[in-house]
């Protein structure tokens, strides 16, 4: 068996990478992978206006030891772009597994085939291990406990408590689609939105193991531009975010997709889901909770999206999201 299929020979699990230019990151990751001896499928979903980029992975000179398929989207000027990019290339993936990473981060292939072993062997949605800085430190130490409930309005609850993002997480498949195809669905204006809802989503079907073992170094490079600006514009101090104009419209968005997925999976109500989950969410930021809630007394005054409800709901259903 030569080198490079002794790499090629794990088919459960697909690394989904979006790109957006920083190419000097992209081919720093590629290498890092190739000297990991990455076993994995990797998909590069492109939508930068790099065209040198296009023409390094289409060749496949370079890498000639990576299973990747590079595919090329139209630039991605705006979220909207974005997250059809997202729903589009996700739905090419066929692996049971999916892990969605940045280019500008270094994965353990250890971590990675513990995450692996976790989800085969036990009842869990997602699984992750450590992400450590660079000068080792874990940044999500805060909260180590993994996320568990019995329903998904517990586990939504349990997120909302001891919240980290769940972006990265090795994830079934099914889940990472419903979740983009959601996503895409609502399109968020503000990418904490959208950081939110992976996180959300990711454990919304079943509960999510947190380990304490290497698996992402992150690097936390150059911050993407879209035509609104840097994409850190988007994560401003929590009282700045919940004060700004949009928030009620595009918390509602979020609120829409919580509560289809807790009154799908538990069988209740859409308008007791919703309200669940707007009775709890200050619990995410106790030490600003009057004014969360008064935010969303004004996001209440907005109702819903009736038509986006349904289509959340369908995509329930056409996954089998129970």
């Amino acid at each position: 068996m030569s080198f490079k299929e002794a790499m090629q020979t794990d088919t459960n699990l697909t690394i989904f990478i979006p790109l957006k230019d920083r190419v000097q990151y992209t081919l720093r990751f590629l290498k890092s992978m190739e000297d990991a001896r990455c076993p994995y499928k990797i998909i590069l979903a492109d939508g930068g206006q790099d065209k040198d980029i296009q023409d390094l992975l289409e060749s496949k000179k370079y890498f000639k030891n990576l299973n990747y398929d590079y595919i090329r989207y139209p630039y991605d000027a705006n979220f909207d772009l974005f997250y059809e990019k997202m729903h589009s290339g996700l739905s090419t993936i066929d692996t049971p597994f999916t892990m969605v990473m940045d280019n500008d981060d270094f994965v353990s292939m250890e971590g990675v085939a513990n995450c692996l072993k976790i989800l085969q062997e036990g009842n869990w949605s997602s699984s992750r291990g450590r992400i450590d800085d660079r000068g080792g430190r874990n940044i999500y130490a805060l909260y180590p406990d993994h996320v568990l409930g019995e329903t998904c309005e517990e586990r939504i609850l349990d997120q909302t408590v001891r919240f980290h993002s769940n972006w990265h997480n090795v994830t079934h498949t099914k889940f990472i689609k419903a979740c983009w195809s959601m996503i895409n669905i609502v399109k968020p204006n503000n990418f904490r939105i959208t950081e939110q809802l992976t996180a959300y989503l990711n454990i919304a079907w079943g509960n999510g193991y947190r380990g304490d073992f290497p698996w992402i170094i992150r690097d936390d490079g150059e911050r993407i531009v879209t035509e609104s600006g840097s994409l850190q514009d988007h994560f401003p101090a929590q009282d700045v975010w919940l004060n700004a104009d949009y928030w009620p419209q595009e918390f509602n968005k979020m609120v829409e997709v919580i509560a289809a997925c807790i009154s799908y999976h538990d069988g209740i109500d859409f308008e007791e889901a919703r309200d669940l989950f707007y009775d709890n969410y200050w619990r995410k930021l106790p030490q600003l909770k009057d004014l969360v809630n008064s935010r969303i007394s004004d996001a209440k005054k907005l109702g819903y999206n009736k038509d986006r409800v349904a289509k959340l709901l369908k995509v329930c259903d056409e996954y089998g999201l129970k």
